[in-house]
């Protein structure tokens, strides 16, 4: 299927894609469950290590309060966060000028 869409059509389910992670991971960052914490952010994990070609299953869901290595995750996706805003900073920014006043706003 993907080597059928247009370049356009690729960069927008891309867009799909990070929205659709974006809604799992907020629905992990509200629950109260341990058990559904866990289970989000390791099926995220899993989802985005296989698509660097690992096949194999790493992990199975734990509790969040089980979870190993939770501060280099943490920081990891922290540098991932201002990496990434960066990026869409610059994207936005808009360059000012000055421009002329024109003699009828002077008075």
């Amino acid at each position: 299927m993907a080597g059928s869409l247009t370049s356009e059509a690729r960069i927008e389910l891309a867009k799909t894609c990070l929205r659709l992670i974006g809604r799992i991971a907020e629905r992990g960052a509200r629950s109260q469950s341990p058990a559904n914490i866990g289970y989000v952010l390791q099926e995220l994990s899993q989802v985005l290590l296989e698509r660097t070609g690992a096949q194999n299953r790493v992990f199975e869901p734990v509790d969040a309060d089980q979870l190993h290595d939770l501060t280099r995750l943490y920081g990891e996706l922290d540098f991932v966060d201002v990496c990434s805003s960066d990026l869409m900073w610059r994207e936005s920014t808009v360059e000012f000028q000055i421009l002329p006043i024109k003699k009828e706003h002077l008075s």
